[in-house]
């Protein structure tokens, strides 16, 4: 199987409806969750994932703990269920996430600027 690529994960992100991630400060794939914000795509992530940091203040969809079946389950729950919420964060999560981390438009930029001086 070869390497995957960008575009492998963005065409794999076009087919979904939302993400579960319950990650932790030391998993592989933490770069996925703001790729899925960046589709407009709601994540439900571990609070410890290091990438949390990039999602909005008051995001709903922080997992309270990554260990618990039960919150996980509530809060996808919550993810359909609770539509109006959803689709709210569905419209701005791109927006929000992209003002963070954007690699081609924010943190590449910002890391030309840093080393041109």
């Amino acid at each position: 199987m070869g390497q995957r690529t960008q575009r492998d994960l963005h065409d794999l992100l076009s087919t979904m409806h939302l993400a579960v991630l319950p990650l932790n400060e030391d998993e592989a794939f933490g770069y996925v969750a703001p790729e899925a914000a960046l589709h407009g795509m709601c994540v439900a992530i571990g609070p410890a994932a290091g990438c949390v940091d990039v999602f909005p203040e008051g995001y709903p969809y922080v997992l309270p703990a990554r260990d618990d079946p039960t919150a996980i389950a509530a809060t996808v729950q919550r993810m359909i269920v609770c539509d109006e919420e959803r689709r709210t964060w569905e419209a701005r999560i791109a927006a929000d996430v992209a003002a963070t981390c954007d690699l081609d438009g924010v943190v590449l930029p910002r890391c030309l600027a840093f080393i041109g001086g």
